[in-house]
């Protein structure tokens, strides 16, 4: 070995002084491994050439062995590299100066003190002299800066040697200098320490921020930015925040790059001196923050250059969360002032003032608290913005925005709230555009923080709007990166979903979709779908709904699919219990036709690599760590079924959700005069809850169409529950016909129950109901029947018989599927629910049907008297009008077989 090393330093060494110069500069950037296998021939033979060939080298060769020499030095390499640095620097080339400049500044830390003090510091004074070029000034700034850093310099040192420079060169003639030398002072104020010497550079700053020159300006403050931390709380207060104030007021309306820095350095200024305002202050300073903010505004047309009023705001839209912060903590009831920026600055007509608002969304979104719902509309908009570059600023911290959102209860995975909606409908339009677009990173990024929405939006509404365009995505997508994201997307929502008819339907439509697809590439998409569902999900569950459909692609006829199954196995084996005679059997099954019957070369390698994790024994560490994941599994997942049985419980009590337990509804008993009833709606005494432990609060008078929202009457209508608008009739027959047509229906999860006991009857009257009803006194005309049952994407209410029913007019006017104290008619179709003939059928047949085949099951005395009443008053109002009998004719009559 320690010949072959001697070989190649010496085949190095040969070709520095035989190559060309892209050899001698491959051997350059090698010296610190050639001077570990070689380091003498180096020392006396390539250090010394180098040397020889720097000053009639070329710039390139140059800036290359400054940077290698820097690299040797901070390692502490024993060579001579100093005297290289030194002569490097006195090149009349800037570029070469420069370059060796730097190296020297970059050392300075881990060179002696005595070399420092003896070498550096003396040379860096000479450069400074006004005699000297202006790149030597310039840089020997710099150089002070580092000296003034060094860590085995005292305070003392600093104020004797570095300081006296430092205000010589603040007086330079050149603007360049001034602001070189005015970047560097906060680094002499930090050496300086608590030395009262401090303040001896305090006029030198002030003197440079009010330069007539504008890069000294915008020099002078930056440096009052970085002065800030080492400055003591008087000196802020008595000299920092007036001069500060009066840059502002002096520089609000200029246009060079004095405003941009301003601008720039607004928060960081503002987080410093906030201690020593007061709020009136704090107000000015947000005043003159707006209008840095509307800076070269109105625009006309969308700007596309960079120019200084455009980047006077994106430095603003930068400072969003200090300023709101600020605000907050200051003068919180001058919030709208804050908002009015925001607003101006999200919708801005320039794109880059937009995506640096999407950068920071989270952040103010979260520090503003309770206030975070005024965002909205500019979330909204920006999620819906055209330009992928804000698209994605904003989502990569997506799901921190909305965890904002969800912290103050403006969105909740517990039922539906008004938020909700708008951000749902703004996230599918955002998806829609991605889709559409050639962006599949974005894309996929974009699925990836759709997984957060099952903490803050309920899985129902997830189920249904998001659910099918993201299966669309795994099973129709272009870029495979993007099918497999949405494919775990789809996994988490699995895992979250509180219905396990809609868990049933979406692991149906993966596995019918994707495994049994004529797509290999879909069918590969399983196999990777099933590796994700086998980290998500615990043992039993996968076992239960994918270890089947995985494992019978073991037959599948592309190789690749195989390939993948193989690499599947080790874990699949893992999941195995002796309970499990069925799977193993499956599991042997596989094993036998990939040992006997694989032809394919690679999937044969892949078996044999993996042989021994599909056959061999299992060792007790990897069982150990198995029993572990399964454990946290099992508890991540109980803990997931403890918050579907907690959001269950909420949802039943809570009424405007989709699963009640055991609620009895009861209609009222017979009030006087025309005036609806205001106690509609009892709880049942009487009536025995499933669930232990759980109860299901009264609903009072206050549920009234005016007091719900739309999403709250249409979860009624849903469960069956009806809020009836009740009024007495004109004689007493009526009256005690109500007393015996009482009903209570039971309202279960995800089902409604109807109890029919003896001498009670439903709140409402389906069509084909009445129909039973009126059978007997009706003549029927059976032309210009229409089906309307086979209408799509209707939304279907269900209606069952009630307590007297008033006048055929009343009937037909008001039938409701919501009848809460409102006289308007439902906008939401009628179904009609019962087991019937078909329409299809012929009318001939239908009219040979017998009348009694489709009358009520049971028929009670107090059914019998409802009945005979209502047959009473349809025979005298038979002829009322013509719109009565076109009404009777678009009752369909459909009978019971």
């Amino acid at each position: 070995m320690l010949t072959y090393t001697w070989e190649i330093g010496s085949l190095a060494t040969n070709k520095y002084f035989k190559g060309d110069d892209i050899q001698k500069i491959s051997v350059i950037q090698s010296l610190p491994q050639l001077l570990q296998s070689n380091a003498q021939a180096v020392h006396s033979r390539v250090i010394p050439k180098i040397q020889q060939d720097l000053p009639n080298s070329s710039s390139e060769f140059n800036i290359i062995v400054s940077k290698t020499y820097k690299a040797l030095i901070q390692k502490k390499i024993p060579i001579d590299a100093m005297n290289a640095v030194y002569q490097g620097i006195e090149s009349r080339d800037p570029v070469v100066s420069n370059a060796w400049f730097d190296t020297l500044i970059d050392v300075v830390n881990v060179l002696d003190e005595a070399q420092v003090k003896g070498k550096v510091l003396p040379f860096a004074r000479d450069k400074s002299s006004l005699n000297q070029p202006l790149y030597h000034r310039v840089a020997s700034c710099r150089i002070f800066g580092a000296a003034a850093g060094y860590a085995k310099f005292s305070s003392a040192d600093v104020k004797r040697e570095v300081l006296p420079s430092a205000q010589s060169l603040c007086q330079d003639c050149h603007p360049e200098v001034r602001g070189a030398i005015a970047t560097q002072i906060p680094l002499i104020m930090k050496g300086l320490g608590s030395s009262p010497e401090k303040s001896v550079l305090l006029p030198c700053l002030v003197e440079l921020a009010n330069d007539e020159k504008v890069p000294v300006r915008s020099a002078a403050v930056s440096a009052i930015v970085g002065c800030l931390p080492y400055l003591t709380h008087e000196t802020v207060k008595d000299t920092i925040v007036p001069l500060v104030k009066r840059l502002y007021e002096k520089y609000l309306e200029a246009t060079d790059s004095t405003t941009v820095m301003l601008a720039k350095d607004m928060g960081a200024i503002m987080r410093t001196i906030e201690p020593y305002l007061t709020s009136s202050v704090v107000e000015w300073y947000l005043k003159t923050y707006k209008t840095l903010a509307a800076k070269g505004k109105p625009a006309s047309v969308r700007e596309t250059l960079i120019s200084q009023a455009v980047m006077c705001r994106d430095h603003c839209a930068a400072n969003l969360p200090t300023l709101a912060e600020i605000t907050l903590v200051k003068i919180p009831d001058k919030f709208d002032l804050f908002y009015a920026t925001f607003k101006s600055l999200a919708g801005d007509p320039c794109y880059i003032i937009r995506r640096t608002v999407a950068e920071h969304f989270h952040e103010v979104s979260d520090l503003i608290g309770s206030r975070n719902n005024t965002l909205k509309p500019e979330l909204i908009n920006l999620l819906k913005d055209d330009v992928d570059e804000i698209v994605q600023a904003l989502v990569m911290n997506l799901d921190l925005t909305l965890q904002s959102f969800t912290t103050q209860r403006y969105l909740s995975k517990r039922n539906s709230e008004p938020m909700t909606l708008e951000i749902g409908n703004a996230l599918l339009k955002c998806q829609n555009h991605l889709v559409k677009g050639n962006n599949w990173r974005l894309l996929t990024n974009f699925l990836n923080r759709l997984q957060y929405l099952t903490n803050c939006m309920p899985s129902d509404y997830l189920h249904q709007n998001f659910t099918p365009t993201i299966l669309n995505i795994a099973t129709e997508g272009r870029a495979k990166p993007v099918r497999l994201e949405a494919c775990r997307t789809l996994l988490w929502f699995l895992s979250n979903n509180v219905k396990e008819t809609q868990r049933q339907w979406l692991r149906d439509s993966l596995i019918s979709n994707l495994c049994y697809s004529p797509s290999f590439y879909s069918r590969q998409i399983f196999v990777k779908l099933c590796s994700d569902a086998l980290e998500i999900f615990n043992s039993k569950y996968f076992k239960d709904y994918f270890f089947i459909p995985l494992i019978s692609l073991i037959d599948d006829k592309i190789p690749n699919i195989r390939y993948g199954i193989v690499l599947l196995m080790p874990r699949l084996r893992l999941t195995l219990t002796t309970q499990d005679s069925v799977l193993h059997k499956l599991y042997n099954n596989a094993l036998q036709k990939l040992k006997f019957n694989e032809k394919d070369r690679d999937v044969k390698r892949c078996f044999e690599a993996n042989k021994k994790d599909l056959e061999g024994p299992i060792s007790p560490t990897v069982l150990e760590n198995m029993a572990k994941l399964e454990k946290k599994k099992q508890d991540s997942e109980q803990t997931m079924y403890l918050r579907r049985i907690s959001d269950t419980v909420y949802q039943k009590t809570t009424l405007p959700t989709e699963n009640i337990n055991n609620q009895t509804i009861r209609p009222p008993t017979a009030a006087s005069g025309n005036k609806p009833s205001n106690n509609n709606i009892v709880r049942s005494t009487n009536e025995k809850t499933p669930t232990s432990n759980l109860s299901t609060p009264k609903v009072t008078s206050s549920n009234t169409k005016g007091d719900m929202t739309f999403l709250e009457q249409h979860f009624y209508v849903d469960a069956g529950i009806v809020f009836p608008t009740s009024s007495s009739s004109s004689n007493s027959s009526n009256n005690n016909n109500n007393n015996d047509c009482s009903t209570s229906v039971k309202v279960h999860k995800e089902k409604v129950l109807i109890n029919k006991p003896d001498q009670q009857v439903t709140l409402n009257v389906t069509d084909d109901d009445k129909y039973k009803i009126r059978m007997k006194s009706l003549q029927l005309n059976y032309t210009n029947i229409n089906d309307t049952r086979g209408i799509p994407n209707k939304r279907h209410s269900s209606f069952y018989p009630s307590e007297g029913f008033g006048s055929i007019n009343d009937k037909i006017e008001k039938r409701k599927s919501l009848d809460i104290t409102l006289k308007e008619n439902s906008k939401i179709p009628v179904c009609l629910k019962t087991n019937t003939l078909r329409h299809d059928k012929s009318m001939e047949a239908f009219r040979k049907l017998n009348v009694k085949a489709i009358k009520p099951n049971v028929t009670t005395n107090s059914q019998s008297k409802c009945i005979s009443s209502l047959d009473t008053k349809n025979t005298s109002n038979k002829s009322n009008s013509s719109k009565e009998n076109r009404y009777r004719t678009s009752l369909l009559p459909v009978a019971k077989v």
